[in-house]
This record gives C-alpha cells, sequence and structure tokens, in this order.
C-alpha cells in the first residue's frame, strides 16, 4: 500500500503498540488484544522498526544483548552476519547493518514469528539482495517473516504472499500473482 494506508499501523496493533478499534489479533489460536507488547514477545512474535533507534555508548553486543542476555546476543548477531562486529559502538554502523543490527534484537528474543517494517528502506541493491536472503533463510528456517515494503522489486521474489492496503482496508490478498495481477491493485 501507499503512504498512509495502514501498514505500520497494523503492525504497531499486532504488536500491542496501538490499540485496535475493533477485530481480532491473533496468534496461532491465541487472542492478543488483551495482551501487552511485552506478553505478545513471549508468546512468539518480535518486531523491527523502519526507523530503528541505536543507543549512543555502546557496542553491537549490548545493543542486542537487552533483550536476551549476552549468549543469546551473540547468536542473533551471528544469524545476521554480524557477530565480527560485536564489540564495535553500535552508532558506528551503516545502514544496512544498522538494519541486521534491529533483525538481530528481534531475532535474540527467539520469536516465532518476525514482523519487519520497511527493512529495506534506504539500501543498496546489492544490501537489498543480502537482506532478501537472510529473509528466506529465516522462513526456510520456520520463522514466520511478515514484511510491509514499498518495493515491489525486493519484496516480491521472497513473498509467498502478499496484502496490500488501501486507507486502512485490505484492498487484495493472496498469493503473490494472484496479487500483483489484481485490477485494484494495478489500479
Amino acid at each position: 500500500g501507499a503512504n498512509g494506508s495502514g501498514k505500520t499501523t497494523l503492525l504497531n496493533i499486532v504488536t500491542g503498540l496501538e490499540t485496535a478499534d475493533a477485530g481480532i489479533v491473533r496468534l496461532d489460536a491465541i487472542p492478543l488484544l488483551n495482551h501487552s507488547p511485552r506478553a505478545r514477545a513471549a508468546l512468539g512474535m518480535a518486531r523491527g522498526f523502519q526507523h530503528p533507534e541505536i543507543p549512543s555508548g555502546i557496542d553491537v553486543l549490548a545493543a542486542v544483548s537487552v533483550a536476551a542476555g549476552p549468549a543469546a546476543g551473540m547468536a542473533a548477531l551471528q544469524r545476521v552476519g554480524l557477530g565480527e562486529r560485536a564489540r564495535e559502538p553500535a552508532t558506528s554502523l551503516g545502514p544496512a547493518a544498522r538494519r541486521r543490527l534491529d533483525i538481530a534484537r528481534a531475532l535474540a528474543a527467539g520469536p516465532s514469528v518476525l514482523l519487519l517494517d520497511e527493512p529495506a528502506s534506504g539500501l543498496s541493491a546489492s544490501e537489498r539482495g543480502d537482506l532478501a536472503v537472510l529473509l528466506r533463510d529465516l522462513a526456510a528456517g520456520g520463522m514466520a517473516v511478515v514484511v510491509v515494503e514499498h518495493g515491489m522489486d525486493f519484496l516480491l521474489p521472497i513473498a509467498d504472499r502478499l496484502v496490500c492496503l488501501e486507507a486502512g482496508r485490505v484492498l487484495a490478498a493472496g498469493v503473490t500473482d494472484a496479487v500483483r495481477q489484481d485490477p485494484a491493485v494495478i489500479a
């Protein structure tokens, strides 16, 4: 969906950062609307942000370890390819490494569902390709990966299912080819 279509709001509602006006949010069969963000995380949900805040004065490992401790933090850094940069200042990372750091923070908690808000924004073509490989690997390992993204060139090759939003409503949903060819989506 376009800017203002409700994509980030949807992620905020699913993760409990905003309150839904109506509807149902479930993880498996568990209704989540009465659960706090912390409780949702404990049930296996983790979130990455469009503009991740990186605290100053700490190293990369400390930025990730806040979520689940140093061992889980280091494992998450290794998983996203930042293990060798664990002792560097977190604020010294470039845009692609900051995105991976944000994903590592989410992964440190051991989620079964990972929600990412425009993770490819601002990345070069090769960085986007590397990110796509990481996200496909996470999904292949059994994790549900939900990606909000404008860049269809990034999204289409990695998505099994698309949901297109317009003005807070689902315009089309289904397998990628069907949604991409939907007349309302094209319009």
